[in-house]
């Protein structure tokens, strides 16, 4: 397995920088299943956990203990306070930008780690971490591949910036 290419004026270019592995059906708080889960850091905390690529969510976002350490460690701005609407009710917070890295596996390429926008809130009862789409999958190129069998989904990302 290796990196996806595209051609650029009849020349092969990285259209990846990594992949990983991601998990379907992947259990959270014993209470959450998340359909696709990819392994992410939070640099600001340097904590990694799976977070749940959703496609159709709107933003980013980050709740529960993991937005208390946010909190606790970054002083977010209160300025920035915002309420979102989602299918699990309205939640307060407040819009900031961090470093988030999306985690290539061993032998699989490189780290993508970019400033991100994110709804941090400590109300949030989804799973931890959502990966929505603007200020985060907006900036990013991505793609899924289910595999033919288990342990062959592959999740590969890149940057929307030409490779050199």
């Amino acid at each position: 397995m290796s990196q996806l290419l595209k051609i650029n004026n009849s020349n092969l270019e990285p259209w990846s920088i990594g992949y990983s592995t991601y998990l379907n059906s992947y259990k959270v708080n014993n209470r959450d299943s998340i359909t696709v889960g990819v392994m992410c850091r939070i640099d600001d905390l340097d904590f990694t956990e799976y977070a749940f690529l959703d496609t159709g969510a709107r933003w980013t976002v980050i709740g529960g203990n993991i937005a208390t350490l946010l909190m606790d460690k970054l002083c977010l701005s209160t300025e920035a306070r915002s309420t979102i609407s989602t299918r699990l009710g309205k939640f307060d917070g407040c819009l900031n930008r961090i470093n988030m890295s999306l985690l290539a596996s061993p032998d699989s390429g490189n780290d993508l780690t970019f400033e991100a926008t994110v709804f941090v809130s400590e109300e949030w009862t989804g799973p931890p971490i959502v990966l929505g789409y603007e200020g985060f999958l907006q900036h990013i190129r991505f793609a899924l591949d289910p595999g033919i069998k288990m342990g062959e989904q592959f999740f590969y990302f890149g940057s929307l910036e030409q490779h050199s």
